[in-house]
This record gives structure tokens, C-alpha cells and sequence, in this order.
């Protein structure tokens, strides 16, 4: 009873310690909390306003080229009997309709322009020209015009005669400025703004003019001005990924969070930026009013510790027997002398080891869940930590993480119940169905990592590779049953040369059971294409990751352990 009374003690005095630096730290989290709430959602209106932009801008788009194509059908302009001057009068009776228009002028079939000043001018070197030579509705990004100077977006569409042969291109003239205009009432917060960039990440419509008369290129900036490098490596992904999404990148140093989204008809990209601190004005104010509420969940935590600690009383005893009874007696009076819990005397030997690898299966099926999980929601776009984190606030949810599933004991406990079930004549299916999950993980984060390398424009073949960690769990040296060295010949098949390192590993021992030579030293991190943290050493922990923002290099947290916003994938 004395040992029971002074247990229920020890753990109101953890408890209650672990209560109290919680609530020291409960207003940081919380406003934590509510800023990525908040980042969350104007994430999700980022990319919702980049996307009806681009529909918005799309639409304006597909109206002129119908407004030029209804023109194009006129019988004046098909009519071969009508001369040149007087089908160039009449396109200038037409373009007065548009207010838009600065000019609207015809061309033959062999590129010549013809104006209604009676001016010529040969375009037959001009894309447009030659996408509507050949049958195709064409928009040019911002360029100055060889007739008059003049800084412009060139609309072309093809000229039919009545046996549907191109005849001509009816080329229209349109002030660059027109698409600026278009844009510069789409605000967001209280100074983010709305820009367009061309096929190769030239700005062609902005609220500041001036950039796109200067035709400013961030991407080929950055290689002179280094302060550009955050900037043009997102302005880079936007213009190289169809899929709307966000980023965040630093400029003049401004954190700032943007969306992007492509448009249908011409592929430029529309990008919506906004500081990321005109955001947080609510999560400040929340500040000041979570101070008042850790009093009362402290107090609250204190009465729930304490009566949590009266019910918790029974310690863990460790199980015991023996192929006879003398001999179990004997086992159990040294394991009680050792474990201040005391012993459980099964009733036989087969008794405690099937407790033991139960145990082991238990937990090797709740891992394959997760797992499967995580399988699961990486096909449907959403992030299992997320999921897990919400599940986790249910009392009775086991909260289990998805991984890598190693080591003497799990990795191997439920082969021998299954061996021995399948002995007895009967096929374990759980059982059978959670080690196949568990092992094919290994495969599925090489996959992943190089899928993620794919849509980073990176060449999978020759590609280098760093897997930080080969041990089965964090922070020990043992490396039995390692499913790491699944994850490193699945991205050996790829091509990949892949170096790891670890820092508890036995080298030697690596090398002789494995034939793999770890790294001897951490290398540079920055050298590589894409790094996978398989396990959770403390020494991963310290490491500056902040470069993958700046670099195309593809970062995968298995553990779970990195900043989300660091990451390009996890389980």
C-alpha cells in the first residue's frame, strides 16, 4: 500500500510540472495556432482570387478574339475583288468601334501589312503572323511596334475564303497598357496586388507600369542581384507549374505569401501577392486575451491531473514463467527483486510469449493503419499530421504517426505469429495486410521524393540524393531490420545517386550486413537534389534547412519533425 500511496504522488508531481510549463507556454501556442489558422484560410483565398483572375483575364481574352473574328468573317475582307486601301478603310471604320483598338489593319498571305495610311510594312518574321498563316488565334506578350513605335499586345486570327482557305490575317494593334488597367483593381489586404508574367517569367501587366515597359525579368535579374533570389525562385515555379498553388518568398525585405494561376488561352501566369503580416492583426489581439484563459485551464488542468493520478495507480509488473512451476517461482522471485512493479505470472511459457508478440503485432497493425492513411490522403492532397492532430483531440483515439517500420521486435514479432498461425492451417489476413503495409513504405517515400524532384524540373537520372539517418529509430545505434535501405534501393532504381549519413550508426557494421558505405562526415546539404530525413536524430534537428527556398531542392520529413514550411512532402 505504501508503494501505491507514494506512485499516485510521484505522478501528481510530474503531471502537475508537465501542467505548469504548458501553461506557460499555452498563449505562444495558441497564437501559433491561430496565425496558421489564418495563413491556412487566406491561403485558400490566394488561390481561389488567382484562379478567377485568370478565368476573368481568359474570358477578356476569348471576347476579343471573337470580336476579331466576326470581323474577319466580313464579306469586304473575303472578297478578293476589293483592294487593299479600301478593305483597310473599312478596318479602320471598325476599330473606331473599340476603344481598345489602336489599330487594325490587314495582312496577305505572304506577310504584308497594309495600313489605312497606304503605309506596307513586311510582319512576315513575326510570330503572329505566322500562327495565323497557319490557322491559329494568336496574342503576343507586350512588344513595340515596327509601324509606329508604339508598345503593344498583338491579337491575330486568320481570313477565310468560302472554301475555308487562309486568305489573310486580320492583325489588331492593342495598347500593352490596356492589360495593366485590367488588373489594378484587384487588391488584396490593404497593399497586395495583382501582376501578370509572360512564358518566361517576363512582367506584362502590373499596377506599376514602368516594369513592363521595361520588360522586367526577375528570373534573369537574379543571376546580377542576388536580394532577388527569393523573388525570382518563385516567380520561376509559377511560370514552370500549371496547377494553382502558393509560395512565400522575401523582397526588400517584406515576407510575402502569393498565389499563381495559369491561364487557359495563353499560359501566362497571374500572381497575387500580399505581405504576410496584414494578416495577423487578429492573431495580436488574440495575444492579449489568451493571458486571462491560462489561469483558469491551469486550474482546471490541476483538478484533472489530481484525479487522473488516483485512478492511475496500478504500475506496469513485468510478465513472467517458466517450463515448470519451480522454475517459473524462481523467475519471478528475481524479476520482483529487480521491477519495484512487481511480476505477472502467466500460466505458461507459450502464454508469455504470445503476450510478447501480440504486443509487437498490436502496434505493427495501428502503425499500417496510419500508414495506409497516409497512403491514402497523399492521393487526396491533404497532409495525415493535419488529420492525425484533429483525431488526436478525441479521448479515445490512439494517436499512432506513420513511418518507417523497423527494428528486432515489431518489424519482426508478427512474422513468427504468422508463421505459426499458417502452421495451425490458418492464414492471418490483419495481420498479413499490415506487414504488407508497413513494408512497401520504404518504396512509396522514394517514389514520392522522386515525383516531387519531377515537378521541380529536376532529371531524375544522376541526380544526387541524401538520406539523413539508416538506423531503425532516433538517437541509437542499432540497425537491425532498417527499412531505410528499402527507400535506398527504390531510389537507386531511379538512377540516383544517393549518399547517407548517419551519426550513430556503426559504420562498419553498415558496411558488413548491408554493403552500404555511410558518409563519414555531414555533408553540405546544399549540394544535393533532394534530402529525405528518414530518422529523427537530434542532430537533424539543428540543421538550416532555410536554403530549399532559394534552390530547387527537394526536402522529405518521414518523422514529421521539420517546419512545415520548409518541407515539400512528409508521411
Amino acid at each position: 500500500m505504501k508503494k501505491r500511496f507514494s506512485l499516485r504522488y510521484k505522478l501528481i508531481l510530474i503531471f502537475g510540472l508537465l501542467v505548469a510549463m504548458a501553461s506557460l507556454v499555452e498563449g505562444a501556442l495558441a497564437v501559433r495556432t491561430a496565425r496558421k489558422a489564418v495563413t491556412e484560410k487566406v491561403e485558400t483565398h490566394l488561390i481561389d482570387k488567382a484562379t478567377y483572375t485568370a478565368e476573368l483575364i481568359d474570358a477578356r481574352v476569348t471576347a476579343f478574339f471573337q470580336f476579331f473574328e466576326g470581323i474577319a468573317r466580313t464579306p469586304i475582307l473575303r472578297d478578293p475583288a476589293v483592294s487593299y486601301r479600301e478593305k483597310a478603310a473599312f478596318l479602320k471604320k471598325e476599330a473606331a468601334f473599340n476603344a481598345r483598338i489602336h489599330k487594325l489593319d490587314l495582312c496577305d498571305t505572304k506577310g504584308i501589312r497594309y495600313t489605312d495610311s497606304g503605309q506596307t510594312l513586311d510582319v512576315s518574321d513575326r510570330d503572329f503572323f505566322i500562327a495565323a498563316s497557319k490557322g491559329k488565334n494568336f496574342v503576343t506578350e507586350p512588344l513595340v511596334s515596327r509601324l509606329d513605335g508604339a508598345f503593344i499586345l498583338a491579337f491575330t486570327v486568320p481570313i477565310y475564303d468560302d472554301n475555308h482557305t487562309i486568305i489573310g490575317v486580320l492583325l489588331a494593334s492593342v495598347e500593352a497598357s490596356a492589360l495593366s488597367h485590367d488588373i489594378e483593381d484587384i487588391v488584396v489586404g490593404q497593399t497586395g496586388y495583382c501582376y501578370i508574367l509572360g512564358l518566361t517569367g517576363t512582367t506584362i501587366a502590373a499596377k506599376d507600369f514602368a516594369r513592363v515597359k521595361a520588360m522586367e525579368n526577375v528570373i534573369k535579374m537574379a543571376s546580377a542581384d542576388k536580394s532577388l533570389a527569393s523573388l525570382a525562385a518563385f516567380e520561376k515555379m509559377a511560370v514552370e507549374i500549371d496547377e494553382p498553388s502558393i509560395s512565400f518568398y522575401t523582397y526588400k525585405g517584406i515576407h510575402k505569401i502569393a498565389s499563381y494561376a495559369t491561364m487557359k488561352t495563353t499560359d501566362w501566369t497571374i500572381v497575387i501577392n500580399a505581405p504576410q503580416e496584414e494578416f495577423m492583426g487578429t492573431v495580436n489581439s488574440l495575444r492579449f486575451s489568451m493571458i486571462g484563459l491560462e489561469f483558469a485551464i491551469l486550474l482546471i488542468a490541476f483538478i484533472t491531473v489530481y484525479i487522473v493520478a488516483r485512478v492511475i495507480v496500478k504500475p506496469i509488473q513485468k510478465v513472467v514463467s517458466g517450463s515448470t512451476e519451480e522454475v517459473a517461482e524462481k523467475v519471478e522471485i528475481l524479476y520482483r527483486s529487480i521491477v519495484p512493479a512487481g511480476t505477472f505470472r502467466a500460466s505458461s511459457i507459450k502464454v508469455a510469449e504470445a503476450c510478447k508478440a501480440i504486443e509487437n503485432a498490436q502496434r505493427d497493425v495501428n502503425i499500417s493503419f496510419v500508414n495506409e492513411l497516409s497512403l491514402i490522403f497523399d492521393r487526396m492532397g491533404i497532409d495525415t499530421q493535419e488529420v492525425l492532430e484533429a483525431a488526436a483531440t478525441k479521448w479515445n483515439f490512439l494517436k499512432f504517426t506513420p513511418g518507417l517500420v523497423g527494428g528486432h521486435c515489431i518489424g519482426v514479432d508478427p512474422y513468427y505469429l504468422m508463421h505459426k498461425s499458417q502452421c495451425l492451417g490458418y492464414n492471418p489476413q490483419v495481420i498479413l495486410s499490415g506487414r504488407s503495409v508497413n513494408d512497401g513504405m520504404g518504396r512509396f517515400v522514394a517514389s514520392k521524393t522522386v515525383k516531387l524532384m519531377i515537378r521541380h524540373g529536376i532529371r531524375i537520372v544522376g541526380s544526387r540524393v541524401l538520406v539523413l539517418g539508416f538506423t531503425f529509430k532516433e538517437n541509437c545505434p542499432d540497425t537491425r531490420n532498417t527499412k531505410v535501405v528499402d527507400v535506398i534501393d527504390e531510389l537507386k532504381d531511379f538512377g540516383i545517386h544517393v549518399d547517407v549519413y548517419d551519426p550513430h550508426a556503426l559504420r562498419d557494421e553498415v558496411k558488413a550486413e548491408y554493403a552500404i558505405d555511410l558518409l563519414a562526415q555531414q555533408p553540405d546539404p546544399k549540394q544535393y537534389d533532394g534530402i529525405i530525413l528518414t530518422v529523427a536524430h537530434d542532430e537533424f534537428r539543428s540543421i538550416d534547412f532555410s536554403f530549399v527556398r532559394n534552390q530547387p531542392t527537394v526536402l522529405f520529413d518521414v518523422k514529421g519533425i521539420l517546419d512545415k514550411s520548409l518541407i515539400h512532402g512528409r508521411l
